[in-house]
This record gives C-alpha cells, structure tokens and sequence, in this order.
C-alpha cells in the first residue's frame, strides 16, 4: 500500500494556494488626493509577480474626466518613480519617471489600471495628460502614494 506523509499533502496544498492566489492579494494602500480633485478617491494593491516584478491593480472612483482638470489633458497616465536611483543605461545614477499607461475612467467617473513594474520601492502617482503616450509628466500628481513591498 502506499502511503503519503502529511507533510507532502501541506507542500502540496501551499503550493496550490501559492499558484492560485492573485498576484496583488495583499492589503490596498490609499491614494492621496490634489486639491484639483478634491472627490477623487484611490487604492493601489501591490504585490510581487511570480517573475519578481510587482503586481500593480490600480481603482478610482469619482475621479473628474481629465479635461475638467487640464483643458489639454485627454487621458490620465499612471507613473512610477524609484525611492532609490537606479542605473541607466549610459551608466548614470537617476531616479526615473516611467509611464505605467493610461488609466480610463468611465461615465461613472471610475477607473483602473492592471499593470507590473520591476521596481520594489516607489511613488506611484497620476496626472492628466495631452496623450497617453507622454515620457515625462507635464502636471502635477493628482493621485499618489508610496508602494513598499
């Protein structure tokens, strides 16, 4: 007869729970909120991908169409900025704003935003934005919060 040791049957049940549980299962951080968008409300889950970069589910509500905030703006960009510099590829030491992508918010005035980053440590922030396609963020964060994971 063959018999399995208990603790095959918990190795194999943490595993299953590791592989079945959503990548960004841990505790929602809050977003801060501009004076421009004083209704605008926000929570960040971030949580290590399985290939080591971070997870990211982005949720707003009442967040005002990006032309109410900038009448050049036609869409929110999510960003990410290191706490730490990192090292470019020309070998200098920056801290670098990357563009995540375009948060849409819909008629109700909510949205999100599913994306990974390779950073650990980081501001996440939004502002509104003439394209979707920007480098750098023309305005002012309208959102924000520091991720640690």
């Amino acid at each position: 007869m063959n018999r399995i040791s208990l603790s095959s049957v918990l190795l194999a049940l943490a595993t299953a729970a590791a592989v079945l549980t959503p990548a960004c299962s841990s505790a929602p951080l809050n977003l801060s909120a501009s004076n421009r968008v004083p209704a605008a409300e926000g929570t960040v889950k971030a949580a290590e991908a399985k290939n080591g970069n971070t997870s990211i589910a982005l949720k707003v509500k009442t967040l005002a169409p990006p032309q109410k905030v900038d009448a050049a703006a036609t869409t929110y960009v999510v960003w990410a900025r290191p706490l730490a510099a990192v090292r470019t590829p020309a070998g200098n030491m920056e801290r670098l704003t990357v563009n995540l992508g375009a948060l849409k918010v819909d008629q109700s005035l909510n949205g999100s935003l599913e994306t990974v980053t390779p950073f650990r440590e980081f501001e996440l922030f939004v502002t509104a934005e003439p394209s979707a396609t920007v480098t750098a963020p023309s305005n002012q964060a309208l959102l924000w919060t520091t991720v640690k994971r």
